[in-house]
């Protein structure tokens, strides 16, 4: 609705003049409301969001509210007009505020002014319909039909229509009054031609839609069309209109850029107007309009011309009227069509005379050519009821809840039949169950049913629906049970009212489909959505909204079926069926943005995926109130979206914003605030709030105590949540109980094979996996396989997820083709099944670039890191966690082939990533932290590896519990850094602590705890204690015998050190024999260029020299250089050991000079790599300063 603000502090309401003024602009704009200060001027527009409001505004006012006011910003506020006065300037500051129109010398100007830009506006936003003639039209034109059908009282609704102008200020009490006592004195045509509130305001109504004004002014349309249909009748007898030749009429108005540029590309071919339409005999008349429109550089000034095919059939035709005799404009020689004339759009050129101006021709259909005539007869035989009560309906239809709410409390106030008050109680139940008004719907349905038992037979289709109401809302509050029963009460009478393929049955079918939908049964409810896709499809128009519903429901198995190009289908055809048949901002609109914002967020199109979650959030907010539950749905999706994207903090936004919905929320069964904290504990579990996390999982399990059964669904989904934060910290067997709790229930609830079973039994592997116990970790992971497998007829990104957790198993094992294997099925799977650039691709890239590193094949690993990082580049921003984490594998990566500088520098942009993006406590700093120090380690800057370390142990100690494996890792760590300083016993003390808290953790087994004895051992082989040693080293090599494949690389390492330390004791046949054992393993799982390799042709070096065989010596010295110069850089320190050590056997057998010539290579990288401090720098000098004496 418009309003006009006059604000002038000096406004005298009895003057004569202003009342005289304020009578005339009434005749532009009803409603009128007077100011005399800015303030108050602000608080009224801060309530008035929904109107469109001008404004006039004195010259002693006009500054302060250009300086102050901030006009720009009110998009309700149309535009100001200035009314200048004697004591003020004529010019105003006006800058760049396009909303002030200028500065006026008379109220005369300003009406004038005012009036045609009134009249542009209505002419450029009347209502037109574009192309297949959309839903607008159809409900507006079964609207009319319905007030054609009401046999009211016009002079009763007269009366209540003359208050509504009273209250809102709508002309002056006398014209009210004189309107009311007057209005059957006169035809509509005269009242609608005149400058009555009934002309603005109907007009107003049509241009927005505003649904509740229309309601109040139904009974004029009524008259009107009425009297427009009885007019065109006798005046089809005048020669003047029965001739065709009198036309072409025209209508000159403004079109948005964007409409015309559609109708000039011819993409539209058909246009209807929803609203009365008046057109001038007279050309130059409809280019003024047009030409005026043209002052607004966001419109196109266009006259239509409007011509009608000869042979149409009148009665097939809109009523139009000449209005000569009637208007008050008669040199217009106005003719008036009625609402829903139908034309189709023909030639478009600039005009002749006005090269700003185009002209497009419009003949006239007939009302059969109507595309959408087959959907509006099955909507017209499916809103059955008469009069107010079928108005209702249609309110339902297009999403407007309280209006039809309001309306039918309206009627159900006064005297009704038993059977009409049955279907009002009932449509009001259906108006509160989508407002989410959940226990008022129920008591209505209940109330309905009552009566209706009481007054209609047992069988009769009312009884039917009102049951599967009653169905429907047991379902939303989540007893599935209480609903399954209603809807086969439903299904049985309809099974006896209607024929075996009506559409009503095919509800039912819908109904009862996603009960099963919502138990996991697939099978079955695929079973009944295909029994009403069948029904749909030969019984309804291809574009019924009921068969939107069953495409959302088809949707919505296949998504949960992994199928995400299949549900993108269902969902968009959804859409598409809506957009041509529902209002812009009907809730069901909003339901598919959010579906297929999801498929989106899944496939990684995160920014598709906002806007559809914005769309659905803003006709959310139109339709619904702040606290309506479907809001929290979209809130809290939008969190899932950032969660993903790595943005923690709007993630919480959002999901914070879904909790102050759903708290309000008094149903019992509030399953979605259970979702919702199961939503926020994911988002605290990533951002490594573990105990936070742990809170908000264990308050979704309050929630679902008791509201569900023990065995209901729900109770696994909390008990999976927990079991996460349980492993992310350690906790394996808790973790293990809560996920063996959600798969006892999963089994009790789904009697076949079922997906979030075969989530369960993946997440039960991975802790076997983590905790060492292999054969488990594979057993469980196999089940899962095998569950999907049975599931899906067709790959699922799920069944990828379960290869990639394999592949990280047979990786741990040692067992790398087996790892690569499983890694490649994922990854070919991702690639069929999500997009190219999806994060998920990105894992399984990053898992197998993990394995290439632990198998030696440094480039290969990083061409697949390099993979990786391409689509996270993309699909993540620039500071999410997953690009830290890859940061750290290529560092690791770096690490293994000596590049410390390269190495280093990934670590640090990891670390940077998670200092913008993570608490001060995150375990995920940690790791950084220990990497950084590990490669300072490796450089021999040992204070700096020492201070990092330090930095892990310090937020590990905060952040975990005392006992977790994080810890322990970290204590390992600062235990080689000492270990490397030579202070030996603190080394062993830390690497102790890190035994105590890994014994406590894991099984005896354990593939860690083998590690683990064999750096104690090397700290005792460090310290001399080469017994101790030797004992930890057998302790470590049973433990790989029980759990590792017999060639997996750490036993190679075991065996290495095993042999160096007997060869320290001087048993070097045994050194021998373990050393070819671990070179044995190492040939059969690296390739021949390893550097693993390298060091071990350097250890059986070694032990000949100290069984004086310096000829077999130096040959294995130099395969272990042959394979370094290959694999290493240039200045790697190792390259410098392997110089060292063939620099030593030439020194030994006499040959000094090719002796010195490897020492200095030595020496040189050694120089230019490690501090000056570092022993083997002194080592080698030493060296060279015996062969140059030796060399005198």
């Amino acid at each position: 609705m418009r309003t006009l603000i006059w604000l002038n502090p000096t406004i005298d309401e009895s003057n004569e003049d202003f009342k005289n003024s304020i009578q005339k602009l009434r005749k532009i704009i009803a409603s009128i409301k007077t100011f005399s200060n800015v303030g108050e001027c602000r608080d009224f527009l801060k309530n008035t969001e929904d109107e469109e409001v001008f404004m006039i505004v004195s010259g002693v006012l006009a500054q302060q509210l250009i300086e102050d006011f901030e006009i720009e910003p009110w998009n309700q506020l149309h535009s100001v007009y200035i009314l200048r006065d004697n004591a003020t300037s004529d010019h105003y500051s006006v800058g760049k505020q396009s909303k002030i129109k200028g500065a006026y010398s008379s109220i005369k100007s300003i009406f004038e002014a005012l009036k045609i830009t009134c009249e542009r506006d209505d002419r450029a936003t009347s209502s037109t319909s574009f192309d297949q003639i959309d839903s607008l039209f159809m409900y507006t034109q079964i609207l009319k039909e319905s007030f054609l059908q009401i046999q009211d009282d016009s002079a009763k609704s007269m009366s209540k229509f003359a208050e509504y102008c009273r209250v809102h200020n709508h002309k002056s009490l006398i014209e009210i009054e004189k309107m009311k006592k007057e209005y059957s004195h006169r035809t509509p045509l005269e009242w609608y031609t005149s400058s009555s509130p009934l002309y603005y305001i109907l007009n107003d109504a049509l241009r927005l839609m505003n649904v509740s004004i229309l309601l109040k002014i139904g009974f004029f349309i009524r008259d009107l069309y009425k009297n427009i249909e009885s007019l065109h009748r006798e005046q089809q007898s005048d020669s003047r209109l029965a001739d065709t030749a009198t036309f072409p009429f025209y209508r000159g108005q403004g079109l948005t850029r964007d409409r015309f540029e559609k109708l000039r590309k011819g993409d539209i071919n058909l246009m209807a107007f929803n609203s009365f339409l008046s057109t001038s005999a007279k050309l130059n008349v409809a280019t003024m309009f047009a030409e005026s429109s043209t002052a607004d550089p966001n419109l196109v000034g266009v006259v239509f011309i409007i011509d009608k095919e000869p042979n149409i059939d009148s009665k097939l035709s809109t009523p139009f009227v000449d209005l000569k005799g009637i208007s008050q404009f008669p040199q217009e020689e106005e003719m008036l069509f009625s609402a829903h004339t139908i034309f189709r759009i023909g030639q478009i050129q600039r005009s002749r005379t006005n090269d700003q101006i185009w002209e497009i021709a419009l003949t006239i259909k007939g009302n059969d050519y109507n595309p959408l005539n087959r959907l509006t007869s099955h909507l017209r035989e499916e809103f059955d009821g008469e009069g107010w009560l079928r108005i209702g309906i249609i309110l339902l239809a297009i999403g407007e809840l309280g209006k039809a709410a309001e309306l039918y409390q309206t009627l159900l106030a006064e005297t009704c039949s038993e059977g009409d008050r049955a279907r009002a109680t009932n449509l009001l139940g259906t108006a509160y169950y989508r407002m989410a008004e959940y226990t008022k719907s129920l008591l209505l349905y209940e109330q309905s049913l009552e009566i209706s038992t009481k007054s209609l037979p047992s069988n009769h289709p009312h009884v039917a629906s009102t049951y599967c109401n009653i169905g429907i809302v047991h379902y939303q509050q989540g007893d599935d049970s209480e609903a399954l029963k209603y809807y086969k009460k439903s299904l049985k009478i309809q099974k006896i009212a209607f024929h075996p393929n009506h559409p009503r049955l095919a509800g039912s079918y819908v109904n009862i489909g996603l009960i099963y939908h919502y138990r996991r049964d697939y099978h079955r409810a695929i079973s009944h959505f295909e029994k009403a896709f069948e029904i749909q499809e030969n019984a309804l128009p291809p574009n019924h909204p009921d068969l939107a519903k069953t495409y959302m429901n088809l949707g919505l198995i296949y998504y949960t079926r992994g199928e995400y190009t299949n549900a993108h289908s269902n969902y968009q055809k959804a859409l598409e069926i809506q957009k041509q048949i529902l209002p812009p901002n009907h809730p069901d609109l909003a339901i598919s943005h959010v579906n297929i914002g999801t498929i989106y967020n899944d496939t990684a199109e995160y920014t598709k995926a906002i806007l559809n979650y914005q769309k659905a959030i803003e006709i959310q907010k139109k339709t619904f109130t702040e606290n309506h539950p479907f809001l929290a749905i979209s809130y809290n999706a939008m969190g899932i979206l950032y969660n993903d994207m790595g943005e923690y903090t709007k993630s919480l936004s959002y999901h914070k914003r879904a909790l102050k919905i759903q708290k309000t929320d008094k149903i019992s069964k509030n399953s979605s605030l259970a979702l919702i904290y199961i939503s926020t504990g994911d988002v605290y579990h990533s951002m490594g709030k573990y105990l936070k996390a742990l809170s908000y999982y264990e308050r979704s399990l309050d929630i679902i105590k008791t509201a569900f059964p023990p065995d209901h669904p729900s109770w696994a989904n909390a008990y999976n949540g927990i079991g996460n934060v349980n492993k992310k910290m350690g906790n394996y067997t808790e973790a293990l109980t809560n996920y063996k709790r959600a798969l006892e229930i999963q089994k009790n609830v789904f009697s076949s094979p079922h997906p979030n079973s075969a989530i369960s039994y993946n997440n039960i592997g991975n802790v076997y996996r983590n905790m060492g116990k292999y054969s488990k970790a594979f057993s469980y992971c196999e089940k899962s396989l095998n569950i999907l497998k049975a599931v899906f007829t067709s790959e699922t990104p799920i069944l990828a997820k379960v290869y990639d957790n394999i592949g990280v198993a047979y990786k741990m094992t040692g067992e790398y083709s087996k790892a690569l294997s499983n890694h490649q099925q994922a990854i070919e799977i991702r690639i069929k099944t999500l997009s190219r650039n999806h994060p998920s691709l990105a894992l399984s890239y990053h898992n197998t670039g993990n394995v290439y590193r632990a198998m030696g094949q440094y480039t290969k690993a990083l061409s697949y890191y390099e993979k990786s990082l391409d689509i996270r580049k993309i699909a993540l921003s620039e500071n999410h966690c997953d690009l830290a984490g890859l940061f750290d594998s290529i560092g690791y990566a770096y690490t293994c082939m000596g590049n410390c500088s390269k190495s280093l520098s990934f670590h640090k942009r990891s670390l940077e990533i998670k200092e913008k993006t993570l608490p001060w406590g995150h375990p995920g700093k940690a790791i950084s932290y220990n990497s950084i120090g590990n490669v300072y380690n490796n450089l021999g800057d040992y204070t700096s590896a020492l201070s990092y370390c330090k930095k892990a142990i310090e937020i590990q100690e905060a952040a975990t519990p005392p006992k977790h494996l994080d810890l322990a890792f970290s204590y390992f760590a600062i235990g080689n850094v000492y270990r490397n300083l030579h202070e030996f016993s603190r080394a062993l003390s830390y690497i102790q602590q890190a035994l105590d808290i890994r014994k406590k953790i894991l099984p005896p087994n354990h593939p860690t705890l083998a590690y683990t004895y064999n750096n104690i051992g090397l700290a005792h082989a460090n310290m001399g204690r080469h017994s101790k040693a030797l004992a930890y080293y057998r302790q470590a090599l049973d433990i790989q015998n029980v759990t590792l494949s017999p060639n997996h690389p750490h036993v190679a390492d075991t065996h290495s050190n095993i042999g160096e330390v007997l060869n320290k004791m001087g048993r070097h046949l045994e050194a021998l024999a373990y050393y070819k054992r671990a070179i044995e393993i190492q040939k059969v799982t690296l390739p021949s260029n390893h550097d693993d390799l390298s060091v071990s042709y350097n250890n059986i070096g070694a032990v000949y020299i100290n069984m004086e065989d310096y000829s077999n010596a130096l040959s294995y010295f130099k395969q272990a250089l042959e394979i370094s110069a290959i694999t290493l850089p240039s200045n790697h320190p190792a390259l410098a050991g392997s110089y060292y050590n063939i620099g030593h056997v030439y020194e030994l057998t006499g040959y000094y000079s090719k002796a010195l010539s490897y020492y200095n290579k030595a020496l040189s990288i050694w120089s230019a790599t490690l501090p000056r401090s570092h022993p083997d720098i002194a080592m080698v000098q030493e060296a060279i300063e015996d062969i140059q004496q030796n060399l005198g």
